[in-house]
């Protein structure tokens, strides 16, 4: 066999190995919106003490990797923005940014082209929020859970997910975003 011959089917086999349907490991990214509901009890002064809620939605993204197991079970990590939330209320802007680390198991219910998933684990997550010139900062972890669908494209997937991040500070976060994984 000459050398033209086995560089050519060593492509193939290794184009068709990094873009199969079987790839164990992969690497995603999804961008969407974040559902952010956070009330922040502070004193503006002496003669306001009321709670400020910002109730809004923000632009949010994640990059992740996963490790697929088998068939219906994979493990899956990344880091997370959900943006800044801001809001002005009696003169003053408050604001609340949430950003961290997750880990996850998802369980997977694989129909061939179309797939659905349930996924559980753990967000490390950091918040900012700020009341006019003072910042305030909490580092904490919380029970995170999503579920999803998405289309497989031989080794390429696209896919839609809803996601609770279950903080307590914003008392409500959550994530809806589309993206995209490459497998490999």
């Amino acid at each position: 066999m000459n050398i033209l011959k086995f560089s050519t089917i060593m492509i193939f086999l290794l184009f068709g190995k990094l873009f199969s349907q079987e790839s164990s490991m992969y690497l995603g990214g999804s961008m969407g919106t974040s559902f952010v509901n956070h009330t922040l009890s502070a004193a503006i002064d002496e003669a306001t003490t009321d709670d400020l809620t910002i109730d809004k939605n923000n632009f949010s993204y994640k990059i992740f990797a996963g490790y697929r197991a088998n068939k219906f079970l994979s493990f899956e990590g990344g880091y997370r923005n959900t943006g800044k939330a801001e809001d002005r209320v009696l003169g003053y802007v408050i604001s609340t940014t949430t950003k961290g680390w997750d880990i996850a198991a998802v369980g997977t219910l694989d129909l061939e082209i179309v797939f659905a998933f349930l996924k559980a684990g753990v967000f490390f997550w950091n918040t900012e929020n700020s009341l006019g010139t003072e910042l305030y900062k909490e580092n904490n972890k919380s029970f995170l859970w999503g579920i999803g669908a998405g289309v497989k494209l031989g080794g390429i997937a696209v896919r839609l997910e809803w996601e609770s991040l279950g903080t307590d500070n914003p008392e409500s976060l959550s994530m809806l975003t589309g993206g995209v994984t490459f497998g490999f």
